[in-house]
């Protein structure tokens, strides 16, 4: 599959009001970094061209051919985006920070779990336990899975499907391969006595101590 293409241009105004300008404009701020660049670039992308990049590959660790425009030559550089910073009210994107790649050197990246099927363990009252959602693993930029499928339809209650039972071509899972990543426990009920049960054993305690009472004050007469 074609890489995505992905327009940048290069950044010399820092002002808050510069930044505010660029996000009115449907743009956002953008660092690009790494090894195969001498110096991190500041640089603008429009916010829906980034968003159509991530969509067309494997999310987030979509590899993207950016291509920077300014100071002569468009320069181009396969990246990856390494982090993006979400405004905690109005969620839209502040920033986004590229790292540069080398297509025939491998790269650290997170991958989600999905699980796939239904659990026969689960239909029999078993507790799903969902352990990773994410997997670290080291692959060449074009061989990240977009997604690590864990079938759990044959999963009854006790069984797991741990890190070392996983194998995807290409791809290395970073991890112990005894950790799980799902399990489906058994469920653990506990009873609980009603109410009326702890009233009456309090009622029918009251009773026996007021009659050994009453048998204790009968023998002293008696006596």
């Amino acid at each position: 599959m074609d890489r995505q293409k992905l327009s940048a241009e290069l950044r010399s105004a820092f002002k808050k009001s510069d930044t505010r300008a660029i996000r009115r404009d449907g743009g956002v701020p953008a660092t690009v970094y790494g090894k195969h660049i001498d110096e991190s670039v500041s640089i603008k992308v429009m916010l829906a061209d980034l968003k159509q990049c991530v969509a067309s590959g494997t999310g987030s660790n979509a590899v993207i051919d950016l291509v920077i425009e300014g100071n002569g030559q468009p320069r181009t550089l396969p990246v990856l985006v390494n982090h993006i910073q979400i405004d905690p009210v109005s969620r839209g994107v502040l920033h986004v920070d590229f790292h540069t790649i080398s297509m025939d050197e491998k790269v650290t990246a997170s991958v989600a779990v999905v699980l796939v099927g239904d659990s026969p363990g689960v239909k029999e009252g078993g507790t799903l336990d969902h352990v990773h959602r994410e997997l670290t693993i080291q692959a060449l930029p074009d061989k990240i899975p977009p997604q690590i499928e864990v079938d759990i339809s044959e999963l009854a209650i006790g069984d797991s499907v741990k890190i070392g039972d996983l194998s995807i071509p290409d791809v290395a899972i970073e991890g112990p391969p005894d950790d799980p990543v799902v399990i489906i426990r058994v469920s653990h009920v506990h009873a609980v006595e009603a109410p009326e049960a702890e009233g009456k054993e309090e009622t029918e305690g009251a009773e026996e101590a007021e009659a050994e009472s009453s048998a204790e004050a009968t023998s002293e007469s008696a006596g």
